[in-house]
């Protein structure tokens, strides 16, 4: 919603996802479009609908969690030590 893009999403022909399933849900929660990349899928790629995925706002789980935590804003990108 800042403007930022992450990039296009692979879908296959009979409209799977193939690369991007983070980028997807993130694009369609801030409502911004997507490129979609064309690609073809292998027989290890297990469908999936959308449909039955549960966002959880209040039980985040990088807020939750020590590791990843600073991530869910910007500022980590001020910290020296991050480039290092």
């Amino acid at each position: 919603m800042e403007g930022y893009r992450f990039g296009g999403i692979k879908i296959s022909e009979d409209g799977m996802i193939i690369d991007g399933n983070h980028r997807y849900i993130a694009y369609m929660i801030a409502g911004i479009e997507f490129e979609i990349i064309r690609g073809t899928s292998s027989h290890c790629d297990e469908p999936r609908s959308f449909n039955e995925i549960i966002i959880d706002e209040v039980e985040d789980w990088d807020h939750n969690s020590e590791s990843s935590r600073r991530y869910c804003t910007d500022d980590f990108l001020q910290d020296n030590d991050f480039y290092n």
